[in-house]
């Protein structure tokens, strides 16, 4: 499997190449997304099946759960960064210790989401929610916590084999771990093979033994030499004159696993496990923590606007609902391209080639707006046909379109914007755009969409499409400060060194 650093070096020069790159690094992270897509599609769809209280009660813990998921996972994306950077410096024997660190990051954020998710019963209550639907919800946090800490850690060594370049085997456990997901939510959900049938909660319960499935394959990865390479395990692998990972001290020797571990190998790398540097930690809290707050701020947004928008009917929830779903579906392909682009200028930016990292940038840039650009034509012609896949009620039909208008203009800055803010990532400038984003989305979009949709100010009042009108131009001023920040950050060598030392 191709490396970050081969693959920089083999690409050709100009736009297509680099596309090139940015594609076959990125699509793996595109497939692993899906199937995470298709994990959530499962619960919701087996969980309704087996009942509407389950289903609501299942939808009801996500509220909670996935925007604490989020922001703890977003705070330990900051070790992908910083391994791309230190694989393009030929440093790679240094990504062991941050990826160490970035494990333990993980697991004290498992359990500050244990805390919060057991604790939200009282939350539930004061939402006036159906009894029967908060104790399935609260059943579904209980059993989901258990699997918190797998989860955590498998996303630091997932988004560490991406830093690295190698996406794949994460795409593949993604694969495996969906094939799994499914007969574990028939058997738990619906009662099989002598198990008791628990519902939504059942749901839960298989949902947190797929993450540590996820975490068990992972750590076989972790035996792979390109990971040994980073001194992991305490030592790296030897180096040697055949073509492979680039070390600090030269390339690796691709022969496989590694040799077994005997009780004094397990001894050290106990013992390199227990060494614990404060910079390292300090490191990747300064720069995961504005990442983790981008995207609960992204996440927090949708969620305070479906709240709001609930206050105007069934229908108007109905619509927003459809439209949202949809608008997630397609933003999948530009994230996962803002991730490779992260990859790419953080090895760019780590060998001191800034003009490749530029070149990265603006390929992504381009590749982002042509995609929704096609995207926003799909969604406006076939807008009827995609909304009557959800529903055929003709009122629901008739806002849940109309509201895909808005999102086939919102789509241009959506998706450009992520491909920017991953670019941003991969030079380790991730303060300022999540100062963006709060005045973007919560100062402007949020007051705005609200004035807008109850007639405030002398305003007609427009209901849900306001909320909509707001977001859409909230996100215009994100992505048109986010392209200028993105410009002058690439341009700043004093900023990009203070930031690669950050």
């Amino acid at each position: 499997m191709e490396t970050v650093e081969r693959a920089a070096q083999t690409a050709p020069q100009g736009f297509r190449g680099e596309a090139q790159a940015l594609l076959r690094l990125g699509a793996p992270i595109m497939a692993t997304q899906a199937c995470i897509m298709g994990m959530g599609f499962l619960d919701t769809a087996m969980a309704g099946r087996y009942g509407a209280v389950d289903l609501a009660g299942v939808t009801l813990a996500g509220t909670i759960l996935w925007p604490v998921f989020l922001l703890v996972t977003g705070v330990t994306m900051a070790v992908m960064p910083i391994v791309s950077q230190l694989v393009g410096a030929r440093r790679t024997t240094e990504c062991g210790e941050v990826i160490r660190h970035g494990v333990w990051v993980a697991l004290g954020g498992s359990l500050v989401t244990i805390v919060i998710i057991r604790s939200a019963g009282p939350l539930f209550t004061l939402m006036n929610a159906d009894p029967e639907v908060v104790s399935i919800a609260t059943g579904y946090l209980q059993a989901t916590s258990w699997g918190m800490p797998g989860a955590m850690a498998y996303v630091v060594l997932r988004q560490s084999s991406e830093g690295l370049g190698q996406t794949r085997p994460p795409m593949i456990i993604a694969v495996l771990a969906l094939a799994l997901n499914a007969p574990l939510n028939y058997v738990l959900i619906y009662g099989a093979l002598g198990m008791p049938a628990l519902g939504g909660v059942g749901c839960g319960w298989a949902t947190s033994a797929v993450m540590w499935f996820e975490l068990g394959l992972m750590l076989l990865v972790t035996r792979r030499p390109y990971f040994r390479a980073t001194g992991f395990f305490g030592r790296a692998a030897q180096p040697s004159n055949e073509p492979g990972l680039a070390a600090s001290n030269g390339p690796l020797r691709p022969t496989g696993l590694s040799p077994r571990l005997s009780p004094n190998r397990l001894a050290k790398a106990f013992s390199v496990w227990l060494e614990w540097r404060w910079d390292t930690t300090l490191r990747i809290l300064k720069l995961g923590l504005p990442i983790g707050g981008t995207i609960f701020l992204e996440a927090a947004i949708f969620a305070a606007v479906s709240v709001l928008i609930a206050g105007h009917g069934v229908t108007a929830l109905a619509g927003h609902s459809i439209a949202a779903n949809l608008n997630w579906g397609t933003y999948v392909i530009p994230m996962c391209l803002g991730s490779a682009a992260a990859i790419r200028v953080g090895f760019h930016v780590g060998g001191g080639n800034l003009a490749g990292a530029r070149r990265v940038s603006a390929a992504a840039f381009r590749l982002s707006l042509a995609y929704a650009l096609v995207v926003s034509v799909v969604l406006i012609g076939l807008r009827f046909h995609l909304v009557g896949i959800y529903t055929t009620d003709a009122e629901v039909i008739a806002v849940a379109a109309n509201l895909l208008i808005f999102i086939a203009v919102y789509q241009i800055f959506d998706d450009t914007n992520a491909t920017m803010v991953g670019a941003l990532r991969g030079y380790k400038d991730t303060r300022v755009p999540m100062l963006i984003s709060l005045v973007g989305y919560w100062i402007i979009a949020l007051p705005l969409g609200v004035a807008l949709a109850k007639g405030w100010l002398g305003l007609p009042a427009v209901g849900v499409y306001g909320y909509w009108s707001g977001l859409t131009l909230g996100l215009f001023l994100v992505a048109a400060c986010m392209a200028v920040r993105l410009r002058r950050t690439s341009r700043d060598l004093e900023r990009i060194d203070q930031l690669a030392l950050g």
